[in-house]
């Protein structure tokens, strides 16, 4: 894993640059890159050594190194866009992340890792156990609260991110959020609701295990 962490190191210090921020990496003053090759004093917080440790501490080879990398597109690398490194890291990240009680709003990338839901499973269980005609989940009035619970599990249960949760379900991302927020505020007020979601959410995940 350490090589791309060398490789990390190097993205996020070209990231200026890249976003054309500045025509020189080393005129960015808000980057740590300049303190790494000593051009300006290191901040006490920032630990260099590690980094520095695979270029046998030689601040110009690491310099050089970071620009090597300009066109180096390192996606490839990168599985749902928060875990760099080959595929036995990856896979031993998403077990560790299965098992792992945590409250996934604080790392939306998080929902990506865990064992992927997919919209219309959510949306077809929702129907089926609530006794509903799957478009009508899509249509907008009045205490709708199927809707509001399928536009809800796909949003916390699914890769999908708020817009296209809105595009679904002919709704503004915006709209989302804020449904979203509302309904989370009426399962805590509403036992009923709380426990038809909670329900829904059991079966979902059951329909969902690998056989």
């Amino acid at each position: 894993m350490d090589q791309y962490a060398t490789v990390l190191s190097a993205y996020i210090h070209l990231n200026p640059l890249k976003d054309n921020l500045v025509a020189q990496l080393e005129d960015y003053k808000w980057s740590s890159f300049n303190s790494y090759f000593g051009k300006t004093k290191s901040v006490e917080w920032l630990d260099t050594d590690f980094i520095l440790s695979h270029f046998g501490r030689n601040r110009n080879a690491y310099r050089l190194f970071v620009h090597e990398q300009v066109d180096r597109d390192i996606s490839k690398d990168v599985y749902q866009g928060c875990v760099l490194g080959d595929e036995f890291f990856v896979s031993r990240i998403k077990n560790a992340v299965q098992h792992e009680d945590f409250d996934n709003k604080e790392i939306p990338q998080s929902r990506s890792l865990r064992k992927e839901i997919d919209a219309r499973s959510i949306i077809e269980v929702v129907s089926d156990k609530l006794a509903i005609e799957p478009s009508s989940l899509r249509k907008r009035r009045k205490n709708n609260t199927p809707r509001k619970i399928a536009v809800y599990l796909v949003s916390k249960y699914t890769p999908l991110s708020l817009l296209e949760v809105g595009r679904l379900f002919h709704m503004d991302y915006s709209a989302v959020s804020q449904q979203n927020r509302r309904f989370e505020k009426e399962m805590d007020e509403n036992e009923e609701t709380r426990q038809i979601t909670k329900m829904i959410l059991n079966e979902i995940e059951m329909s969902n295990v690998e056989t």
